[in-house]
């Protein structure tokens, strides 16, 4: 396993950093949490799973790398992955996961390797496709759908081998070879990364305690996670994603559903002084305060202690700060999880709830 490796534990223990959670940002551990393990302790390439990547990572360190790239295209890449600028799409899209300031912080932090920006190796041009799958940024609108979350593409038939190369490649340094969630960077990490072998997945379209659909779990990987080292994978060609897909869920020892049924998402009614004023009162006699606290920040009384299913620390979502919203920020995303809830978590869905008080609920949190 990743986690037992020589290399990666040596790599990794010279690091001494935990990666600041969502409410703060440093560069030197933001790179130390979600970079080094390809890219280097000190930005030579040489990161722990670097051997495994073909292109190999950039070598921050050579000075003549560093005269070919400016910081538009080093942030670019950062944001939106190795494809949006022409190089390999095992570079992932972190857009998801930093805003702008947080993104120049990055950047800058990378200048200090050599005195440049980032690049990525020289590839050949990526197919059509894998430049026009989206950006995967935390800017992005959900797509408006009602039945379920849209992807890119058709589906191809399962390549399981496929799928585990790219797995080892692109999400084994996080979740592990055995998908676990014990890669050699887990512990760096907060939030941890997801055990794919329990088959709990928190962002689906399927009702609490049902099996996310591939949908979602595509959806996942493509955009990534906001406020989490969970990076997007958009620039990825389509049907390599659904080999992913399919992998990972080879590696769940959960039983998988022959007919999942789909939350439904109704058209939202307009949101107004009446409709804002029975959001808030939804927020109270549905007990989101219990969590959530009295001003929305995640300070409840039932706060303290949160952990998940696997004993890792949790804090409810500051619904003052839509970065916390790792689904996303729109209302289709929120009005989702709030039906959903996020299995794992002490999160439950409300699907019993009336649809225009769910509705009414979303437009309160966002104009709280």
């Amino acid at each position: 396993m990743a986690s037992k490796s020589p290399v990666a534990a040596v790599v990794l223990a010279s690091l001494s950093l935990a990666v600041t959670p969502a409410w703060g940002f440093e560069a030197p551990e933001y790179y130390a949490a979600t970079c080094a393990a390809c890219h280097g302790v000190t930005g030579g390439g040489d990161g722990p799973v670097a051997a495994s990547l073909d292109p190999r990572p950039s070598d921050f360190s050579d000075p003549s790398l560093w005269s070919t790239r400016d910081d538009a295209t080093v942030a670019t890449a950062i944001r939106d992955g190795g494809a949006a600028v022409g190089k390999s799409p095992l570079m992932a899209a972190f857009g998801a996961t930093l805003d702008t300031s947080e993104l120049d912080s990055l950047v800058g932090y990378l200048q200090t390797f050599e005195g440049g920006s980032e690049t990525l190796e020289a590839e050949p041009e990526p197919e059509p496709h894998a430049a026009t799958t989206g950006t995967g940024s935390a800017s992005e609108p959900d797509r408006p759908v009602a039945a379920g979350p849209t992807v890119v593409g058709g589906r191809p038939e399962p390549d399981l081998g496929r799928g585990q190369v790219l797995f080892r490649q692109a999400c084994a340094t996080c979740h592990g070879i055995q998908g676990d969630g014990k890669g050699p960077a887990a512990r760096f990490m907060a939030p941890r990364p997801r055990d794919l072998t329990a088959g709990v997945f928190r962002f689906r379209s399927t009702p609490m305690g049902e099996p996310a659909l591939a949908e979602d779990l595509y959806r996942t990987i493509e955009r990534g996670l906001r406020g989490t080292p969970m990076p997007g994978y958009s620039g990825m060609d389509a049907d390599d994603l659904w080999h992913v897909v399919h992998y990972v869920q080879s590696l769940s020892r959960a039983p998988t559903a022959s007919a999942p049924r789909v939350v439904p998402v109704p058209a939202p009614p307009p949101a107004t002084p009446t409709t804002l004023a029975r959001g808030a009162e939804v927020y109270t006699t549905a007990g989101c305060v219990a969590c959530h606290g009295e001003r929305g920040r995640g300070e409840g009384s039932a706060a303290a202690g949160m952990t998940d299913t696997g004993g890792h620390r949790l804090r409810p979502a500051d619904l003052t700060n839509p970065r916390t919203f790792k689904r996303g920020e729109d209302a289709i995303s929120l009005y989702r999880t709030i039906s959903t809830g996020l299995d794992g978590t002490p999160m439950v869905g409300f699907e019993t709830l009336a649809a225009d008080d769910r509705w009414a609920l979303v437009h309160w949190i966002l104009d709280h």
